[in-house]
């Protein structure tokens, strides 16, 4: 029963006890407490025992209440915890949230440190946010990009960069804000980087606390005089970035294939021989180049002086055209490294 509503009917319940010893006895009664005497009707003598079991019972039926008001209150706002806890692993974002009641602890202290991913974003929740979440997640995993509408996502979750990922491929800008927000040298930042550099002032790249990666390098020198974003690189601008980027052997190969086209052969041979004296990796690109300028006698001198396993793409191509054959270089080497 309502708190209220006992209190009503109790009052209700007094007031016709009272009426009723009055009527049918209207007299008054005098109590002594010690010397002070104390005269009263006798129906409100009456119903001071019924008032103080009302007030009891009051009192007990209130701290009830209170109790459940406030264990309801707290239940409540765990709720509302896990939902938030839930939306923050559903978009990979760390929340220092935890749930009060000792029940539902534990359930906390996972949510909070792990990733939910849903199987399918086609099932409504009954819950618009949680709704428009999975209605978001589900076209990220298409590839598809959706309005935000009063979704935030925290930068730097892996949702938030997802999304800009996404976002990155219609607009090649949104890679600035990307390797901004993301940690230097983390998958979401390289790749911001390669979109970066297909744009991008080189002089961000040539800064020594910028970390690089042979594709973010190679995007960025075949900007080297091309028609589109052209960008001039002297000698050791190019030794410098290959070195930190690490390139391996596709890596050389790829750039001799993006350079053989943008330098005159001159350039392109003086810039591989210094290449491949510094870098170890650099060897078989030196070969490429001297294949493509047709320097032939030189080539087959340093296939000669090579180990037996050594620069067998070569070696193939080489066999392959004394046969009669017009093999492809470029198969060749994509097939053997």
């Amino acid at each position: 029963m309502h708190i209220k509503r006992y209190t009503l009917f109790s009052g209700i319940l007094l007031l016709a006890l009272g009426v009723f010893i009055y009527i049918n006895d209207s007299s008054d009664y005098t109590a002594h407490f010690g010397e002070a005497p104390l005269t009263a009707p006798i129906a409100l003598l009456a119903m001071v025992p019924a008032l103080i079991i009302f007030l009891v019972s009051f009192s007990h039926i209130a701290f009830h209440s209170a109790s459940a008001f406030f264990a309801r209150s707290a239940l409540e706002k765990d709720l509302k915890t896990l939902k938030k806890l839930v939306i923050n692993a559903l978009l990979g974002q760390t929340s220092a949230l935890s749930l009060k009641r000792p029940q539902l602890a534990a359930i906390g202290r996972v949510l909070s440190d792990s990733r939910l991913k849903p199987r399918s974003g086609e099932e409504k929740t009954g819950d618009s946010e949680l709704d428009a979440i999975l209605d978001l997640l589900a076209k990220l995993e298409k590839g598809e990009t959706a309005e935000l509408g009063d979704l935030k996502l925290v930068k730097n979750s892996p949702v938030w960069a997802e999304y800009q990922l996404i976002k990155m491929k219609g607009d090649p800008k949104v890679s600035e804000e990307l390797l901004n927000a993301a940690e230097a040298g983390s998958e979401v930042y390289f790749k911001a980087l390669e979109t970066y550099a297909t744009y991008g002032d080189k002089k961000r790249f040539l800064r020594q606390d910028t970390k690089l990666n042979a594709k973010s390098a190679l995007n960025l020198l075949s900007r080297y005089r091309a028609p589109i974003q052209s960008v001039e690189f002297e000698t050791g601008e190019i030794i410098d970035l290959i070195g930190r980027a690490s390139f391996g052997e596709r890596d050389f190969i790829a750039l001799a294939r993006i350079m053989k086209e943008q330098m005159s052969p001159d350039a392109l041979l003086e810039l591989f021989a210094q290449l491949k004296n510094t870098f170890e990796a650099a060897q078989s690109a030196w070969l490429y180049i001297n294949i493509e300028l047709e320097r032939i006698d030189d080539t087959r001198e340093i296939l000669e002086s090579g180990a037996s396993d050594e620069y067998l793409a070569f070696k193939s191509y080489f066999a392959l055209k004394e046969a009669g054959l017009s093999p492809n270089l470029d198969s060749l080497i994509d097939r053997t490294l």
